[in-house]
This record gives C-alpha cells, structure tokens and sequence, in this order.
C-alpha cells in the first residue's frame, strides 16, 4: 500500500512538471510525494538498512549538495517570469522569490536524495570491479536495458516519420531528453511491479499498441497521436470508425521491433537485478531517481514559444529533429500558456480605432457553410480524369470564387472552424483543437455575437457529427447560438453514397428546414457539413463516378472514392442555390472546405502555382460567396485566409462592420495570405515573416486586436468587436 501511494504522488508529480501547469500544484504535490518518501522509508527498516543507505550518505553530501544548488538555481530562473509563479505567490500573500525559494526547496529534497541513490549506485557497481564475471554482468545488463529503452524511443518516432531515413536526424539534447522520460517511465512501472522482466514486456507493449495508433492517426488525420490529442479521444474513436485498419508495412516493421525488445527481455534480462540495485533502494531510490528526471525535464527540455522563430514548419520536421516525446511533451507544455502575446503587442495603438455605426433599414440572411475535406486536388496535384469533379461547383451564376489558405495540411477541421467563427490566426494559438481548451471569454468575439447582439439576427450552428466531438457541445454556446443541432438524433435526413453517410445534400435539406422556421428578423446559419470526411476506402470501386486516368498507385482508389465524393458535393451546393435563387428574403452564402484530405500529403505538388511553398499549396482550399440579390464582391477574391472570409462576405452584403472587422478587410487588400506560424504573401506573391519592426502596419494592428480579444485580460476593449450603436 506504502509503495502504491509513492508512485501515486510521483506520477501526478511526474505530469505536473511535464505540463508545467500550475506552479502551486507542483510544489503541493512534490511535497507530499517527498513526505510519503520519508515516511516509508522510516517505516520498512528492514528493507532500507538505514545504517548502510541513509537519506543522504555523508561521504557524498559535498557532491549532492552541489548537484542540488544547482539544480535548485535552475529552478529558480526557469519559473521567476512565469505567469503561474506570481499567481501562486500572490494566491499566498508572499514575495516571488520568497515562494519560488520555497518550491525549490522542496524539489531540492527530493533531489537530493535522488543524486544520493545514484552516487551509492556508482560506488556499488565499482566495488565488483574484481568480481570479474559479475562486473561484465552488470554492464550487460545496463547494456540490455538502454538497448529495450532505444527500441522503445525508435517505435514512437518511426511511427510518426514512417521513414528511417529520418530517425537519425534528432538532436542529442532530444535524444537525451526522449531517452530520460522513456527510461523514468520504466522506472514508475519497476517501482509497482518489483521485477524488471515484467516491467520491460509491459512497458515495450504499450508502446507498442501507443505506437500502432499513432501510426493511423498520422495516416487517416494527418498529424501525430500527441499526449493532447487526448482530449479529443471521443472525437477520434468516433473518425477512425470511417476507416479500414489495414495492417502495412510500418505496422508490421513496428510489430518486429518490438518482438525483438521482447525476445532481448525474455533471454537476456535479469528479473530483480538489471543493475544490481539493492532491494533496499529499489523502492524509494528509483521513486527519487524518476522524479529528478521529470524535474530535469521541466526545466531544460522545452523550446522557447515563438512561432514566428520557425516559419512554415510542418510536423515532420519538428519530428525529426526533436522525437515523438520530446514535441508531444512540448505540444503538452504549449497548451499550459495557449495563447501567444504577439512581438510588440501595444493596446495603446488600437484602443482609438472605431467600429461602423449600425444602420437602419433590413439584413440579408448569412449562411455560412464550413464543408468537410471539400478540396480541389487539381490546384496542388497535376493529374487527368474521365470527369471534372468540380464542374457543378464551378459553373454557379452570380458566384464569385477564390483560393483560401487554411492553417493545417489534410486535418485540423477545428483550426478551420476557429479561423472561420472568430477571424482570430492560430498563429496566436500554441495548439490545436482550440475549442477543447478555450474558455467562454476567449470564444465570446465571434460572428454570432456580432450578428446576435449587435444586428439583431437570429443565429444556428447545425453539424451532424458526435456532439461532444471537439467539445463543440461546450463551444457552440460559448459562441452564442441561439439554436444548436448538434448529432444524429438533431438531423432528420440521412443518405448514403455507397457506404458513406451523411450526405451534403441532406444536411442541405435540414438547413433549409430550419431556415424555413426562422423568425421575421435577419438569419444567421452555420452548418459543418460531413459528407467527404475520410476515410476513402469505404466505397466498392464500382461506386465511383469519377476515375484517374494518372496512376498515383495505392492512393488511386482512394483518389477515384474521394472524387467521386466531391463531385456529389459540388452538385448539392449548386442545387442549394438553385432553392434560395428564387427565395423571397435576401440571402447571401459562403461556402469553404475546412481542409484537404490527408493522403495530399503524399501526393506531388506539380501544378506551377505562383506560390512556391508545397505546404501553403496544400493548405488551400477552394471557397465561393454567392447571393440572389447580385451582392457584388469587391474584395480581392483570388487568394484570402480563412480569418478574412466573414468580413469579406459582411463587406459584400452591406452590412457595418466592427472596427476588427474593418482592419481584417484593409489587411486582405494589401497581405491576403497569412499562414498560422506568422509568415505572409502580398498580391504580387512577395512573401516575409511577421516581425513588428518590419511589418506592414495593419498586420501588427490585426495581431494586437486579436490578442487583446484572445486573452481578455484588464487591457480588453470590447467596442472594437461589435457594431458602433447609432
């Protein structure tokens, strides 16, 4: 029961100072966590032999105490400017470096005793140096166990990677980092199960079975299975049900990797003695050991949070230079602080611009449509097929069409839908997936409030999908809809093209109903539609409507299905303006896919856009505004980021705009495409990065608003989000 209750206290130990999430919830837990240390060691003499491994043996103290200063002075530095330190010494009425010296203390006690197993360690392994046979034992042993550790580390990165050409590439400050949590995590299992055959099968299965779903999470969502991801689990379980899990070659290369960690564990493993650690330290030596590595890695392992410092990086790289845990650690770490204060931010610099007055007379009605993996792939991948997929969408009278850059290649729909709802860049954001960490405050600034509150509309969000997928259940009322149909159970038609549900056509056919129901006032409707979502193996061949005649090889049935599916797409838009064409209210409808699907990542980029940037071309996503009452665009259409869709179409519609809105229409005329890591084009393609020195005005003032909405903190200023009262 005592060693029970040490590893709990050193696992939520171990997470907090991965996380870095509270610094009063680190220091209560460390405490308690050395306490129990104390008190079981006093407690089970026997196994201890107090009088042959003391807390702190005096021989070393001089060593220990130096190891510790230092990593107490460390501390010290790393947390006194973060945020969390100065709500923790204000929370107790104490100085910062009164509470920082504190918490440091109490991770020096730890620490000491840490650095004290391991002097004791070293000391017993040189004593056998005459114990000829038992010395090349010992050594074969940490031999055998680096080597599980380094199997372990090289399934979590090839899984990712899926290449091994890249797992070379790492850093040796990654790889000594990957390797200490990896070993630390052996070390929280040895502590519960007492014998290091069993706790290296168990741990090299599990991430095994971690590295097999991370295999097809980057495969069917385009990006890895980090520790966040978790959050949306639900969300995730509810997409791969889309999918066939066909076992490939980076499956089978993961399974004989790790059946060779096994069979290295079965043969040549020692159950008791992989370091010839006396039973006495096992317990609380190794609990100290681990909890030295997590307080290592809380204060060295981390990047410093600057977007703008890696231009245009997808995951892969970071990946590659840095591993699977050390980027899913930092991913972690990200989330703690998800919102970046732009370089230069100034609130005296917006505070005096003014939002448009709201006028007298009637609103058009406002659609707006985010359709799932709705991509055309001839701007990207050059390839020729017996059918234009796109022809329906393209051929749409009174239409007018642009190119829209989105923040993630083949995933990331609630980027997308974030970008779209609240025209804020995920250049401010550290992470992903924003509406599973976003408080109310941080989503209130959105079109809904601003078309609820401020015009009077009556506002929908519809989507068919699992309500609790991306909390869109907590969001969506954050947002301010009025009414919200969220899941099955929300939507009377339900269709299939083949095997695949949830057709655009019925979701159409909802909205309208809805819309039918509406009040005399103005009408806001959002829909996310389902329909192309992946997987694209769902269909027998036989189904498709539209074929590649160029052999793209294992993805051509893919490419055929997710075609044939777009040309279905394409065609019930058109037939839903066909039915508002002759409505008797003005309507006006934007429509843009939330992302391409995932396999563009493998496909070439061979189509000679003005852009040079593969990535960006595969972050673009086609988008349409279209109205019956001749609404005439006048912005330009031919490139614009997701954030400048809803000011384009408020802009075209006639209505005021808020004074964010009307930087975010000025910024779109001179810089229409800005990526989520702070680089840009102008309209002649001339490219740079965001840097307040250098950068064009108005993309500073667009940050600065942005942030000031994002982090409501004392310094916000609501009337630049909402229309001026008359």
């Amino acid at each position: 029961m005592k060693r029970i209750v040490v590893l709990f206290f050193s696992i939520f130990a171990a997470g907090s100072l991965f996380c870095r999430a509270s610094l009063k919830q680190v220091v209560l837990i460390l405490a308690a966590s050395a306490i129990c240390s104390l008190v079981t060691c006093f407690l089970e003499k026997k196994l201890i032999h107090r009088d042959k491994y003391p807390f702190v043996h005096k021989k070393y103290f001089i060593l220990d105490l130096m190891l510790v200063i230092w990593l107490m002075v460390r501390f010290y530095s790393t947390w006194c400017s973060h945020s969390s330190a100065v709500t923790f010494a204000s929370d107790l009425h104490i100085s910062l470096p009164l509470a920082l010296g504190i918490a440091a203390s109490v991770l020096g006690i730890i620490a000491l005793h840490a650095a004290d197993t391991l002097f004791c360690l070293a000391e017993g392994l040189i004593s056998r140096i005459p114990e000829k046979y038992q010395i090349i034992n010992n050594v074969y042993n940490l031999f055998a166990l680096l080597v599980i550790v380094f199997f372990q580390n090289m399934i979590l990165n090839y899984s990712g990677l899926q290449n091994f050409e890249s797992l070379g590439m790492q850093s040796i400050v990654a790889t000594a980092f990957n390797t200490l949590v990896i070993l630390s995590v052996n070390l929280l299992f040895v502590i519960l199960i007492r014998n290091w055959k069993i706790t290296l099968i168990v741990t090299t299965v599990i991430f095994w079975v971690y590295s097999v779903a991370d295999f097809y999470v980057v495969k069917f969502h385009g990006s890895p299975l980090y520790f966040s991801e978790f959050a949306n689990i639900k969300t995730a379980a509810n997409v791969m049900s889309s999918y066939q899990l066909e076992i490939g070659p980076a499956v089978i290369i993961i399974t004989v990797i790790s059946l060779a960690a096994i069979i290295d564990i079965l043969f040549f493993v020692s159950s008791d003695k992989i370091l010839n650690i006396q039973k006495g330290v096992v317990r609380i030596g190794l609990t100290s050991v681990m909890l030295l590595i997590c307080s290592a890695v809380s204060i060295f392992g981390y990047k410093k949070v600057d977007p703008s410092s890696f231009g245009w990086a997808p995951w892969p790289e970071g990946l590659q230079v840095g591993g699977f845990i050390y980027e899913s650690v930092y991913d972690l770490q990200k989330r703690q602080n998800p919102i970046v204060q732009p370089e230069g931010y100034n609130v005296d610099a917006i505070k005096q611009l003014k939002s448009d007055s709201i006028q007298t007379g009637t609103y058009p009605d406002i659609i707006l449509i985010l359709n799932e993996t709705f991509c055309d792939l001839s701007y990207s991948v050059n390839f020729k097929a017996d059918a234009d997929p796109m022809e329906a969408f393209r051929n749409i009278e009174g239409a007018a069409y642009g190119h829209a850059v989105i923040a993630n290649i083949g995933g990331g729909t609630n980027d997308s839908e974030f970008e779209l709802l609240t025209s804020n860049s995920r250049y401010l954001l550290n992470s992903s997936a924003p509406f599973t960490f976003l408080p109310e405050k941080q989503l209130r600034n959105s079109i809904v409030r601003f078309l609820k509150e401020g015009l009077g509309y009556e506002t929908t969000g519809m989507h068919c999908g699992t309500a609790g997928n991306y909390s869109r259940n907590i969001a969506y009322p954050f947002l301010g809809f009025d009414n919200i149909y969220l899941g099955e159970e929300a939507f009377k038609y339900k269709s299939y093209y083949g095997n695949r549900p949830w057709l655009d056509a019925d979701n159409y056919h909802d909205l309208t109903d809805h819309y039918e129901e509406g009040g005399e006032g103005p009408r806001f409707m959002y829909l996310l539609t389902f329909q192309n979502h992946g997987g694209y193996e769902q269909n027998d061949p036989s189904v498709d409507t539209v074929h590649v005649e160029t052999d793209f090889g294992n993805l051509t049935d893919d490419m055929n299905e997710y075609l044939s599916s777009m040309k279905s797409s394409a065609e019930a838009f058109r037939d839903l303006t066909d039915y508002f064409r002759n409505s008797s209210r003005d309507v006006i409808i934007c429509m843009v896919g939330d992302h391409a699907p995932a396999f563009i990542a493998e496909l070439p980029n061979d189509t000679g856009n003005p852009i040079r940037d593969e990535n960006i071309n595969k972050c673009t996503v086609p988008y349409v505004i279209w109205s019956n009452f001749g609404a005439e665009v006048t912005a330009y259409t031919e490139y614009a980021t997701m954030t400048d869709l809803v000011p384009m179409t408020l802009k075209a519609a006639g209505l005021p705009l808020s004074a964010f809105y009307k930087k975010i229409w000025d910024l779109h005329e001179e810089l229409p495409i800005r990526t989520k890591t702070g680089s840009y084009y102008d309209r002649d393609f001339g490219s740079g990065v965001f840097d307040s020195k250098t950068a064009s005005p108005l993309l500073s003032d667009y940050y600065y608003m942005s942030y000031n909405s994002l982090h409501a903190g004392e310094d916000y200023i609501d009337e630049l989000y909402v229309a001026a009262a008359k």
